[in-house]
């Protein structure tokens, strides 16, 4: 006679037992699976709403400084055109040649302060990539002595001497 843990329905049982374990261990995992997914779709929600917020403050604060550099720039531009204008003005009258080249720094180094103000508008443009690249000649060696005519005030004042140097086989136009 055979053992009753050997006989066809203790068998059976066995294989019933074991795939009704396999099919709990199978439940459990989904359920973790869908508890682990739930919690996932938690994070994301609430990462994206972290990264739609600062995008928010972001486009706000690229707004903000657009208009500021507009308004600054027009408060800034306003009086240069006035300190330019009134430059002209006073050199159409009889003047001495020292104050003829005090005027001609005034008006230089008031229309490269408008050309800055004109650039850091210009980042605007950089950044939203509309700004186009100019080629445009210019003479180097008129670009050095208005540099040395704008600067020499300042070292004068500090009591040193400013020195620039002619390169006679470089190209004056660049």
């Amino acid at each position: 006679m055979q053992a009753w843990y050997k006989k066809w329905w203790a068998v059976l049982s066995y294989f019933v037992l074991g795939f009704a374990l396999l099919r709990f261990f199978v439940k459990r995992r989904e359920q973790m699976f869908i508890l682990e997914k739930v919690k996932l779709e938690r994070e994301v929600k609430k990462r994206t709403a972290e990264v739609v917020k600062q995008k928010n403050r972001a486009e706000k604060s690229e707004k903000f400084k657009q208009r500021f550099l507009a308004n600054m720039s027009h408060e800034i531009r306003t009086p240069m055109n006035a300190v330019l204008g009134m430059t002209n003005l006073v050199m159409d009258t009889p003047l001495s040649k020292k104050q003829k080249k005090y005027l001609d720094a005034i008006r230089k180094s008031s229309q490269n302060l408008l050309v800055i103000i004109n650039d850091i508008l210009d980042l605007s443009k950089l950044e939203a990539g509309k700004m186009e690249l100019e080629k445009i000649p210019f003479n180097i060696q008129d670009s050095i002595i208005q540099i040395k005519d704008t600067l020499r005030f300042n070292a004068e004042e500090k009591g040193c001497l400013l020195y620039t140097s002619d390169a006679a086989d470089e190209e004056d136009s660049v």
